[in-house]
């Protein structure tokens, strides 16, 4: 699985370890965030690094946004 992530914090650790993130995935940090067509690849786990509230998509994240989101942990 492929996963991008854009600051590693606690919310971030958790959200992952809920959505079974193991060492053998494709881990990514890019601190600029993910780019807009991982965004809209499911396929494409991203932990708060954009695509708020799109947790159809694999979107974990609630930052940069006026939706009234919950931490990306308990999005996940």
């Amino acid at each position: 699985m492929r996963v991008v992530f854009q600051r590693a914090d606690l919310d971030t650790c958790m959200a992952g370890a809920l959505l079974d993130v193991a060492r053998s995935d494709d881990v990514i940090w890019r601190p600029s965030g993910a780019r807009p067509e991982e965004l809209a690849d499911d396929t494409v786990l991203t932990i708060e690094a954009g695509g708020s509230g799109q947790t159809g998509l694999r979107n974990f994240d609630y930052h940069n946004t006026r939706l009234p989101l919950p931490p990306a942990a308990v999005q996940a």
